[in-house]
């Protein structure tokens, strides 16, 4: 399986905290995320030729979108 990897917490001193991190399910991990970007409140990220919308607060995949 290839998971996301995002971080939440940060440090009051502006420094992420590299042990908590959270990880979603994207598929097989023959493959790379291609590009990412921030939307509103949600990460939108192109995985193989898939869209995800990724709510990062939830840590769910909010939705997909197929043959982009």
């Amino acid at each position: 399986m290839f998971y996301f990897g995002f971080f939440r917490s940060v440090f009051k001193d502006g420094q992420w905290d590299l042990t908590n991190y959270h990880l979603l399910d994207l598929g097989r991990p023959h493959h790379s995320i291609r590009c990412m970007t921030v939307v509103h409140d949600k990460v939108w990220c192109g995985y193989r030729n898939k869209i995800y919308v990724v709510q990062p607060k939830a840590m769910k995949i909010e939705a997909s979108k197929n043959n982009v």
